[in-house]
């Protein structure tokens, strides 16, 4: 710099008292390293500028060369939260003399620093997109073009409140931000009664009301896999009600990885009502949806297409026969237990009150013939059938009550639902 061949390292320092000289190797090799030092501190040519000091460089010193990117910012949040004029660009782009160019993988926000640099105001969003796939596709895979970091999603000086409508991460604006790379994905969804909603400028839900907004996680995984019903059952109550009472609920409750979800059925992104002839529901698709390889290859007939997996067993107007089945099963199985419960509370207190009063003996006793009631076989037998009705019940009654909380808990006891439905057959086979 032509300053520094007039004033020495003690005298070029800046209002924050570091010198330019430190600076001066990181300067020639900076985005600025063709300009002079008075092309931005200006204050430096006026003749009652102070010798000792470069004096302050005004946020409209960058204006000449970024104007554009300055004049959005204006209007930014980031603009609007401080409350006042920002004073520099430095906040975010760090020292005008060591600054680099933005895809320059040492800028502070470049793909890979933004998310550091970014942090420092926002760690609670951090440490959700530090989970997420983005940032897996970012900093595990290395993807530096094509996994979006902050300014992909938010823009980069334009950066606007959420709730406002033009703001990239807006209900409005969601899905053409997301569209940017899954293009396709959101052709499909546009075309869905969810896009349609949304389309119509209605609340219907758009990307990140099903992914989240930062912690975005693979959709593959058992525990996302668990989630959906809960997430759908945001807007669908009534339907992820019934969904819960069905084998399909209450296998995924368990964490049954192959039971079926609401977007095998409905699909993730293309779910179209079941009169829409497009629909993976509509009667003319339902066979290749049920009987996809995941499912129930080759197992579909006319017969298994006329289940209903949204079932009320509470409605009768729906299906008499699944109401009066359900309310008998459920008068037997409280009957069965309810009747046998009482009697073997009545045992107990005969056999205390027997061993109260010496009526039991051990051995055999008196000069009488000595009986034996039960042969080695019918034992053996009465103790199978004993420990195959304990198994039917531990390995059966965690999916009748898959929602209660120590449900998953026995089904993970018992090496997981595909073994304890194993284990239920057998008992099964052997009562």
């Amino acid at each position: 710099s032509k300053c520094l061949r007039c004033h020495d390292d003690a005298e070029m320092r800046n209002d924050a008292g570091e010198s330019l000289a430190v600076h001066a190797a990181q300067f020639d090799v900076s985005a600025h390293k063709r300009l002079d030092c008075v092309e931005c501190h200006s204050a430096a040519l006026s003749t009652r500028h102070p010798r000792n000091t470069l004096g302050p460089v005004s946020f409209d010193a960058c204006m000449d060369c970024h104007e554009d990117e300055i004049s959005v910012f204006r209007n930014s949040v980031h603009a609007a939260a401080r409350g006042d004029e920002p004073k520099s660009c430095q906040g975010c782009h760090g020292s005008v003399h060591t600054a680099v160019r933005s895809r320059d993988p040492a800028a502070p926000m470049s793909a890979l620093n933004q998310v550091r640099n970014c942090g420092v105001c926002h760690e609670g969003m951090m440490e959700g997109y530090l989970s997420s796939v983005h940032a897996k596709s970012l900093f595990v895979s290395g993807l530096i073009e094509a996994a979006p970091s902050c300014s992909d999603c938010h823009g980069s000086h334009e950066i606007l409140g959420h709730k406002s409508p033009e703001a990239r991460s807006s209900h409005q604006k969601s899905p053409e931000t997301c569209g940017n790379c899954h293009k396709g994905i959101v052709e499909k969804w546009a075309e869905s009664a969810h896009g349609k909603l949304w389309s119509e400028g209605k609340d219907g839900p758009v990307c990140s009301t099903c992914h989240e907004a930062h912690a975005i996680t693979s959709p593959t995984t058992v525990e996302a896999r668990q989630q959906l019903p809960s997430d759908c059952g945001n807007c669908h109550a009534e339907l992820t009600k019934s969904f819960r009472d069905s084998f399909h609920g209450k296998a995924t409750g368990v964490g049954h990885q192959s039971a079926a979800v609401c977007s095998d059925c409905h699909t993730p992104h293309h779910n179209l009502p079941a009169t829409d002839p497009r629909s993976s529901i509509h009667p003319d698709n339902l066979a290749a949806t049920c009987g996809s390889s995941n499912c129930h290859a080759g197992k579909v007939n006319a017969s298994f297409l006329s289940f209903d997996p949204h079932s009320d067993p509470m409605d009768k107007e729906r299906n008499p026969w699944v109401h009066y089945i359900y309310l008998s099963m459920t008068l037997l199985l409280l009957g069965v237990f309810g009747f046998f419960g009482i009697h073997a509370l009545l045992w107990l207190q005969r056999t205390i009150v027997g061993r109260l009063r010496g009526e039991f003996k051990t051995g055999h006793g008196g000069a009488g013939q000595y009986v034996r009631r039960f042969t080695t076989t019918q034992m053996w037998l009465h103790v199978a059938i004993v420990l195959s009705f304990l198994l039917l019940s531990v390995t059966g009654l965690p999916l009748k009550f898959s929602s209660a909380a120590w449900a998953p808990g026995v089904m993970r006891a018992l090496g997981g639902p595909e073994i304890a439905g194993l284990l239920h057959r057998f008992a099964a086979i052997v009562t």
